[in-house]
Formats: C-alpha cells, structure tokens, sequence
C-alpha cells in the first residue's frame, strides 16, 4: 500500500495496515499501532529517511564504520547493517519509547546493530527529552508544552568518548536541531563522511551556515545534498 496523493492530511488509521510488516526499498519494517499518522504516512509512502538514504547508501563502502546520532526507528542503521555488516553499524538514539520499535525492526531484518538509548553532549549525565506525537519531532528543543506529549530525563554520554570508543568514519546527525550546539565539541579527525540534516526552522539560517562553514574550515566538502542533508566528504591527506 502507498497513498497516491501528496501529504498525509486527509487519511484516518484505517487507511494503513497498522500492525503489519511494510517493505520500503528492501527494508522490513512494523507499521507500529504507537506510530502517528503522519509518521505512518511517511513510512508507507517511502519517504521516511529517503534522503538521508540516497546520501550515505551512495558512498558507504565495505571498510567504513558508522555512527549514527539520531536513530528513529532504526531504517537507516538497519540499511546500513544490509549494507555492510551490524559489526560496523553503531546508532544513538534519545528516545526510550522507540526502543521496542527499533529492536522489532531489526529482527525483522536479521541485523543487529549496536543501539544506545541515550543522548549524546559534552560531558555525560542526564537532560530532559520532549516527545512528540510524531517521534522525528522529539527534540531537547520545544517552545511550549503545546509542542509535544511528554517530557523525559535521559541519560546522556560524552560524545567524544563515543566517538573514541567506536572510531566512526562515517557518521550521520539526524538531532532534530542540536546539531548546532553538539558539532562544535565533535573530534572528527577520524571521520572522512558525514551525513548533517540541519533544522534551520529551529535554530535559524544563520546559525546552520556558521556550522557549515566550521566543516569547510575542518577540510569538509559539501558533495551532495537532499532537501535539509547535506553529504559531507574528506579527502584524505
């Protein structure tokens, strides 16, 4: 099943098979019944990670070792896991009510990448975590309570400790908007690609180009983009 017509407004929970297996693109994932309708939508109709999908699918390569920060419900670390082994696949994600959904999916699929559910900042501890309805919009960022269901504290843990511990040459940052606060700490001396989704309707425009132009100066080229993704490479010296 995909919907025909463009968006997702208009449908009711009787137009997907909530519940059922979906197969997008050669990835099996579980319509969970916890799922908006909005996010059923999107999973459906293909467009859940299709960008950041066409980007890292294109350059990952047998030898990379990726760290992905924002994990969802697991679809891109789950093509990636397809790709080029779970070994080589390490994925974060905020968000405890997800859990359950990602390790379905990964089942699904036979794959098991290392998951963590946690945050990742400067130095480790714990930080409070909005959830929204729809779970791309979970965020440490929410103007009002209007803005999402519940509010959770989550562990946090060092960034660079990770970064340290598992030594990514790909990595991927998907944080609904704390991408600008966290890059700047990042060590990426060892990583060659990255995949950033910028979010300029949280933070503003001039602050995703500050951080782009802090990659560029780090030797990042900007090599591909799709919509708010931008693929980033690092010639080696």
């Amino acid at each position: 099943m995909r919907p025909a017509h463009a968006g997702w407004r208009g449908y009711t929970r009787a137009d997907f098979p909530y519940g059922d297996v979906v197969t997008i693109d050669g990835i099996r994932l579980r319509l969970h019944d916890s799922l908006s309708i909005r996010n059923a939508w999107r999973i459906v109709s293909g467009m859940h990670t299709r960008s950041e999908r066409r980007l890292v699918l294109g350059v990952l390569r047998p030898d990379d070792v990726v760290m992905e920060l924002g994990g969802g419900i697991g679809m891109l670390s789950t093509a990636c896991a397809l790709k080029i082994g779970s070994d080589r696949v390490f994925s974060f994600e905020a968000n405890p009510q997800l859990e359950p959904l990602i390790q379905d999916n990964y089942a699904l699929n036979g794959v098991k990448p290392e998951m963590t559910m946690c945050l990742l900042g400067p130095e480790p501890g714990v930080s409070s975590f909005h959830i929204s309805a729809n779970f791309s919009d979970s965020s440490v960022f929410r103007d009002s309570p209007s803005d999402y269901e519940a509010t959770v504290e989550v562990p946090v843990r060092s960034l660079n400790d990770e970064i340290g511990r598992i030594s990514p040459t790909f990595l991927i940052v998907d944080i609904e908007g704390a991408e600008i606060e966290l890059m700047p700490y990042a060590d990426l001396s060892g990583v060659r690609k990255m995949v950033v989704e910028y979010h300029p309707s949280v933070n503003g425009a001039a602050k995703a180009n500050a951080l782009r132009r802090r990659l560029r100066r780090q030797g990042f080229v900007e090599c591909d983009r799709a919509g708010t993704c931008i693929l980033y490479t690092r010639p080696a010296a």
